[in-house]
């Protein structure tokens, strides 16, 4: 109960759902199409960290698209519709971030801190 009103708090999951509270279910989807993708930027020599970095999905994620988990595990069949989106919007031709997650700068470039 709250003190202000005297009303049970809503916390209990089935409780929001009833009241039209609740979260919606994320939306799954085959992960082939996904799966298909990030091999494709591995063979354009992206790496798991820079499509992470990129599409904004977790790196262990995007690495259990391809090599499962954990040793002795499957790659993962299915992935939230966001995370789907999120890598396929990168294109194996775009510039990879660096380690900052800025883009490489162009090769003989520097720069200076101040005057």
């Amino acid at each position: 109960m709250t003190r202000r009103n005297r009303r049970p708090a809503a916390t209990n999951p089935d409780l929001m759902a009833v009241l039209g509270l609740a979260a919606p279910e994320p939306e799954l989807v085959d992960a082939a199409r996904t799966r298909e993708h990030v091999a494709r930027l591995l063979a354009a020599g992206w790496g798991s960290r820079s499509i992470a970095r990129r599409s904004g999905v977790d790196r262990r994620a995007v690495r259990a698209l391809w090599a499962g988990r954990s040793a002795g595990l499957p790659p993962t069949r299915r992935v939230h519709a966001g995370t789907q989106e999120s890598i396929l919007a990168i294109r194996p031709d775009d510039p990879k971030p660096d380690p900052d997650g800025q883009r490489d700068r162009e090769p003989g470039a520097s720069f200076s801190l101040g005057s």
